[in-house]
């Protein structure tokens, strides 16, 4: 299959077909958190940090990141970051491959930030600029990333699953999710936005 990924879009296609993020798919069916309260302005900003940080995070995991080029707000985060390294021992094996997976013959893209190793153990791991408690709904979508990457080889023969938010006081909280049930929530989420997809719905023009 012919698999293309627009990272300024955001846009996945499959054989010349758009198909929804898994960020698109939990945000259409209403799993996301709800951030409409939130001044317009105030997301915005907090949009183009995130993206920031994760090109810093990406820069910095490959030995490439040019001190001079982080805006000063990012700096707390990063060196958040660096502590949870160095806390945890962690290695990197893959940073932001965009993919396409399935559940059944639904398809979906998605971009899982990293894996990699703690102790010996394979983690799927999803970097968060967002002060406060965990979201649940990074369970589904850490849930959503898992399935979509091989299968590893070795027991337990399967990720362990966490969001890492990274604070602006250089603090870090690792939140891992094991919930069996957090796959089949997202299965229900893909299934109805397919629906909806087919019934001319855009997930990928909603803001």
């Amino acid at each position: 299959m012919n698999f293309s990924f627009d990272p300024t879009a955001h846009l996945y296609t499959l054989d010349g077909r758009k198909v929804p993020s898994v960020t698109q798919v939990l945000r259409a069916v209403g799993i996301s958190p709800d951030y409409s309260q939130v001044p317009p302005g105030v997301l915005e900003r907090k949009r183009l940090l995130g993206v920031a940080l994760h090109k810093a995070l990406h820069f910095l995991q490959e030995r490439d990141l040019d001190p001079k080029s982080v805006d000063e707000e990012l700096r707390p985060s990063l060196d958040a970051h660096q502590l949870f390294v160095k806390d945890r021992r962690f290695k990197v094996i893959t940073i932001e491959e965009p993919k396409c997976a399935s559940l059944g013959s639904l398809p979906y893209g998605m971009t899982p930030d990293v894996t990699g190793l703690i102790k010996g153990e394979l983690f799927l791991i999803d970097w968060k600029m967002i002060e406060g408690k965990p979201e649940p709904a990074w369970g589904c979508q850490t849930a959503a990333y898992e399935n979509g990457l091989p299968k590893p080889l070795i027991p337990p023969f399967h990720y362990r699953r966490a969001s890492l938010q990274l604070f602006s006081n250089g603090k870090y909280f690792l939140k891992e999710w094991d919930d069996p049930g957090d796959i089949e929530e997202f299965k229900g989420a893909l299934f109805l936005t397919w629906k909806r997809i087919n019934r001319g719905f855009e997930p990928w023009k909603e803001l």
